[in-house]
């Protein structure tokens, strides 16, 4: 059994989370539940892989060797039965910029990009930055979880004709696993109107027991050479900070641009390491990836049943290690609720970053020892007594 109770003092380390406290909440006594990494020790034997390599002493160019495309191929097909062949992998260093090089090839400047809201905030920086025009279609809290609204997001599209869809899969921040006949209909407008599909499916293996991730991919097969989807190791294995992302094409076009794409980027491959970690974490730690979904289940219904008899709502979640707090009973402004937080002891990332949809929520991130979930229940249910009272 793995321990995920054990805490590691992450002070001092440069971690972004932990070490950002004062500049980002005005000080240090926040309990930092807010950046999307974990606070649990990546397997062992990752960590082995990594030492194995460091002490062979040279580290120069690498190239990426075929027992890594075949654990990638056996992974995926295991946990999600999704067939890919060694000729659909292009591996990169991060899901964002694949994002990047995907919307410069598919798109030009003044292009509309299609986004589901609230939705991952970064989505919106590169939709700007390369100057696109942001299309946004919200969705609906429906028997308290989040689902599509299929008739605005066909209306967005008729009316905006967007280029592009920007998806997320499981969705940051809502936690929703979209289900088969989600999938399909999604696919189906975007084959109807012509738009391709950038799926972010970076949180695919952090799913709760009992509940499916299915890749877009497997509901069409008519629809497979547009549809792009960018996936990774480092949320599931909190190895985040080594830099490790990988692109599946069924469209061999498309491949080659991207690839022509990230050269002129200069975009670079895997490194060292990350070749290591990748390899050890797919071919000997599925039984971590097990015991950590079923640790993150029970650190949510920490959450959830804790705010019961309080204003606050923890919407219902099938997956990643994120929950999306609803605080509208509270009538509070976004900017005052989080000052009352900030008070209390508690760091957050507050809902409107996630768009305008997301403006009366918070996200809350359970990665972390259940000791802090119960200190984070205990820090909110003050705050609600105070505004109550």
């Amino acid at each position: 059994m793995v321990n995920f109770d054990k805490e590691t003092n992450r002070v001092h380390t440069n971690a972004i989370k932990w070490d950002n406290r004062k500049e980002v909440f005005g000080k240090e006594d926040v309990l930092p539940l807010w950046v999307a990494d974990m606070d649990f020790e990546t397997p062992k034997e990752v960590i082995e892989a990594m030492q194995k390599r460091i002490q062979h002493g040279i580290f120069g160019y690498t190239d990426i060797p075929d027992k890594l495309y075949d654990a990638v191929i056996d992974w995926n097909w295991k946990r999600h039965e999704w067939k890919i062949e060694k000729a659909n992998i292009v591996f990169n260093n991060n899901v964002l910029s694949s994002i990047n090089a995907l919307l410069r090839i598919l798109s030009k400047e003044g292009d509309g990009i299609l986004m589901l809201t609230p939705v991952y905030f970064p989505f919106f920086n590169i939709v700007n930055m390369l100057k696109r025009v942001p299309i946004y279609s919200e969705m609906k809290v429906v028997d308290d979880r989040y689902a599509i609204d299929f008739d605005d997001l066909e209306k967005q599209i008729i009316e905006q004709k967007p280029k592009v869809l920007l998806f997320c899969n499981p969705h940051n921040p809502g936690g929703r696993v979209w289900n088969q006949e989600e999938l399909k209909k999604v696919i189906e407008l975007c084959e109807r109107y012509h738009i391709e599909i950038i799926s972010d499916d970076i949180h695919k293996d952090i799913v709760f027991p009992y509940i499916t991730y299915t890749p877009m991919i497997n509901m069409t097969t008519t629809y497979k050479e547009h549809i792009f989807t960018i996936t990774a190791p480092t949320k599931i294995f909190n190895i985040a900070g080594i830099k490790a992302a990988y692109t599946i094409f069924y469209n061999d076009n498309m491949k080659k641009r991207f690839t022509l794409e990230t050269k002129k980027m200069n975009y670079s491959s895997l490194n060292i390491l990350a070749i290591e970690a990748t390899l050890a974490a797919y071919t000997k730690c599925a039984y971590w990836v097990d015991e950590l979904c079923d640790y993150l289940q029970e650190g949510y219904q920490i959450i959830r049943d804790g705010l019961k008899n309080t204003k606050f709502h923890c919407l219902e979640s099938e997956g990643t290690f994120l929950v999306w707090i609803d605080y509208r009973k509270f009538n509070l402004s976004s900017d005052e609720m989080e000052k009352r937080l900030i008070n209390a002891g508690l760091g957050i990332q507050m809902g409107k970053q996630f768009g305008e949809a997301g403006t009366p929520f918070f996200r809350l991130n359970i990665g972390t020892q259940h000791d802090n979930l119960h200190k984070a229940v205990k820090l909110l249910k003050e705050v609600d007594r105070a505004v109550t009272k």
